[in-house]
């Protein structure tokens, strides 16, 4: 190693040391706001983000593929529900907020396919 990367390393490592408690605090009080997140819910919530962007925006152009791709994120919707529900079953835990969280959610996704299918049914009569 060479005499200027073994300076940037024991930099590195000297401002990591210093820094550290403010790191630790900053990570418990994260962790704290979280509550009892559930890993898989908060996962999906996190992929299913971009399906919702890209379905609203094939609904909002009015793409046929986006209403099946609402019926499909209501019904992986109900799937994740149904995996928590077990996974609260179990004695699992979680937030309350989680479950008013996942039934907008399923509400909203289940009803926008609905109306979705029905006004594409509507158009091409």
């Amino acid at each position: 190693m060479t005499a200027l990367a073994e300076d940037i390393d024991r930099q590195a490592r000297e401002w990591i040391q210093a820094h550290q408690s403010d790191w630790d605090a900053w990570l418990a009080e994260a962790r704290a706001a979280a509550g009892q997140a559930v890993d898989f819910v908060l996962w999906f919530n996190f992929l299913a983000g971009f399906a919702y962007v890209a379905v609203g925006l094939g609904l909002w152009r009015r793409r046929r593929w986006a209403v099946h791709g609402a019926a499909l994120l209501a019904l992986a919707t109900a799937s994740i529900a149904v995996l928590f529900g077990l996974h609260v079953l179990s004695g699992g835990a979680y937030e309350l907020r989680t479950v008013g969280a996942l039934t907008l959610r399923l509400s909203f996704w289940s009803a926008l396919a609905l109306v979705a299918r029905r006004a594409a049914q509507s158009t091409t009569r």
